[in-house]
């Protein structure tokens, strides 16, 4: 049962979301800056109604950059072959980590906006459309795995638009 209540001009809703497994303190979510009472009370409905077909899903605040080292060294790299792990190794600590715009941002909040600028961000650095293929695919995996893991609700790759992979005619 949500708790409406006013602060100043605005209205806030309270929600407890259950027991945190650590230390059996009730946890809560709160959102606030609702000028009228009705959509307060709305907004709270539609968080229950989540919480009661068991789909709320409380946003993580770990940034991209912590949480793409977690995935590769706890989940990712004890799945692949060895050779395969070390070339995505590169991958991730040359473009995912250092020339990305959104590296340092929560992975809640990015978009498929982020994405897409990304790529575009490499094709003009010229590399290949193969080789950006390969960074979606390790993206996708990572956040694929993060909506598992329950830390984001959806998987902002899925709607990305890679580019398509140009075959070079080679020259003999």
């Amino acid at each position: 049962m949500a708790h409406i209540r006013k602060r100043g001009k605005t209205y806030s809703y309270a929600i407890d979301i259950g027991q945190d497994p650590l230390t059996g303190k009730r946890k809560q979510t709160t959102k606030g800056g609702f000028i009228r009472k009705k959509d307060a009370e709305a907004a709270a409905r539609k968080v229950e109604l989540l919480l009661d077909e068991n789909r709320y899903i409380e946003l993580s605040k770990e940034t991209f950059s912590d949480y793409i080292k977690e995935w590769f060294e706890n989940h990712y790299q004890n799945r692949i072959k060895q050779t395969s792990a070390s070339n995505s190794r590169y991958i991730i600590e040359k473009h995912l980590l250092l020339e990305n715009s959104f590296a340092h941002k929560e992975i809640a909040k990015i978009t498929t906006g982020d994405i897409d600028v990304f790529y575009n961000l490499k094709l003009k650095e010229n590399y290949s459309t193969s080789y950006i293929r390969k960074m979606h695919q390790l993206l996708n995996q990572a956040f694929s795995q993060a909506v598992k893991w329950k830390k984001i609700a959806f998987n902002p790759i899925t709607d990305a638009d890679p580019p398509a992979v140009r075959y070079k005619e080679m020259a003999i």
